[in-house]
């Protein structure tokens, strides 16, 4: 089970390291004409829309916003690796963290879930919801396991 979150971490680290570099390479001017361009040129479709709202979104930011975003992924993603590396080492404190991590948001992931209903936030809120269960019914267990020691000794 550690594993298996650790692994959804890594790619949660991966996704915002992505997102952080995409961010920076739109400080300069001629990528962000390019994917101006690019965009111009997709067809407007259902599909496609949400792209195009995204990049139009992205390309519109100043620069000191483009560069807020590239460094609060690179913290989130620094966070998710951390939590990564701790839980694939089976580190008690990458459990409380990762609790607490999750945990965190989920009061706005509800908010977003009933007032933006999305598949991806529902995916989203199911997923940490399903994480934090886990490892607290995992450390509850480790909590007793370890208690039931002490009291043998």
């Amino acid at each position: 089970m550690l594993r298996f979150i650790a692994l959804f971490k890594f790619m949660q680290a991966l996704t915002l390291l992505l997102v952080a570099l995409a961010a920076f390479q739109l400080l300069r001017p001629e990528i962000a004409t390019m994917v101006q361009e690019w965009m111009d040129t997709l067809p407007i479709e259902s599909e496609q829309n949400l792209v195009q709202q995204f990049i139009g979104w992205a390309t519109g930011l100043g620069t000191q916003q483009v560069v807020a975003l590239g460094f609060g992924a690179l913290v989130y993603a620094a966070l998710f690796l951390l939590e990564g590396v701790g839980l694939w080492r089976r580190k008690t404190w990458a459990e409380w963290l990762t609790v607490v991590a999750t945990a965190l948001p989920i009061p706005l992931e509800i908010y977003e879930v009933v007032n933006h209903l999305s598949p991806l936030r529902v995916a989203a809120f199911v997923a940490n919801v399903v994480i934090v269960t886990l490892l607290v019914v995992h450390l509850r267990k480790l909590a007793q396991l370890r208690l039931a020691l002490v009291r043998h000794d």
